[in-house]
């Protein structure tokens, strides 16, 4: 399981400049050496900080990690700088977060309120 899971963060490319940080932040998110793999996640975003991907990685990392305002706020980030992302779909992960830290959905949100 933990080799398939490195092989899907391995092969993301999503941020051009970070080339080994984004494997080996994977590496230390498998092997769970969170703290290490959060700084690499942080280290992306400051790397491209207009990179939605970059965002969208590290919203999700919070996400997983039941970190929801963070998450929320990173997934936010992301979505303003590319709102065609899955990111702006009704419902998905940043309505999801910002409902577990604020809770409350967006009117975009068939769920309600």
């Amino acid at each position: 399981m933990a080799l398939k899971k490195f092989s899907e963060v391995a092969k993301d490319g999503c941020c051009p400049k970070c080339g080994y940080a984004v494997m080996k932040r994977g590496v230390n998110a498998v092997t769970g050496n969170l703290a290490q793999a959060l700084q690499l996640y942080r280290d992306e975003t400051a790397l491209e900080p207009e990179n939605g991907n970059t965002w969208v990685d590290l919203g999700t990392f919070y996400y997983d990690n039941g970190a929801w305002a963070q998450a929320y706020d990173a997934l936010s980030r992301a979505w303003r700088h590319d709102p065609q992302r899955p990111t702006g779909t009704p419902c998905g992960i940043p309505d999801q977060a910002r409902h577990k830290a604020l809770g409350t959905w967006p009117p975009s949100c068939p769920r309600g309120s």
